[in-house]
């Protein structure tokens, strides 16, 4: 119950802070994205194991994805780096990557799972910090494109 006698729902007892409750529900509907990654793995029927391993690492990247908005301070006042800012965006960073290679040979579209990566980057990352960090998020999905085209076509599409 808060002062006005008026009972809280769960969702704001959980996220008590306004400015994280905002953000959070700016970054939700962009999970929606991640049906694409979804849709293209089970319409390229790439096998049962690949299949189960890519959907993990769809909901694990949206779950990393909701946990950066929720645990970290939107535009932090400080420049300390800290542990749970490195932790999620190492998170989402890390599985980014991972579904990235694992899907390019097959959905070139892949790469924009390095969004989830520089919206929260942008507004959750120290200010001492942005730009250094955003030119690498920037460049994965560039040179992973490039690299899988100059090794031989790997994102040839299936019906030439």
């Amino acid at each position: 119950m808060t002062q006005s006698g008026k009972k809280q729902s769960l969702f704001h007892r959980w996220v008590p802070d306004p400015n994280r409750r905002e953000a959070l529900y700016f970054a939700l509907p962009y999970l929606c994205f991640l049906a694409l990654p979804l849709w293209n793995t089970f319409s390229e029927g790439l096998g049962w194991n690949l299949n189960l391993l890519s959907v993990f690492l769809v909901v694990a990247l949206g779950g990393a994805y909701v946990a950066s908005w929720l645990l970290n301070p939107i535009a932090p006042r400080g420049s300390d780096i800290t542990g749970t800012f490195v932790a999620t965006m190492g998170a989402v960073g890390g599985l980014a990557l991972i579904l990235s290679l694992i899907g390019l040979p097959h959905n070139p579209g892949i790469l924009f799972c390095f969004s989830f990566v520089s919206s929260p980057w942008m507004l959750l990352a120290p200010k001492r910090i942005v730009i250094p960090g955003i030119l690498p998020i920037v460049a994965a999905p560039v040179a992973l494109g490039f690299f899988l085209v100059s090794i031989g076509g790997l994102l040839q599409p299936q019906w030439q």
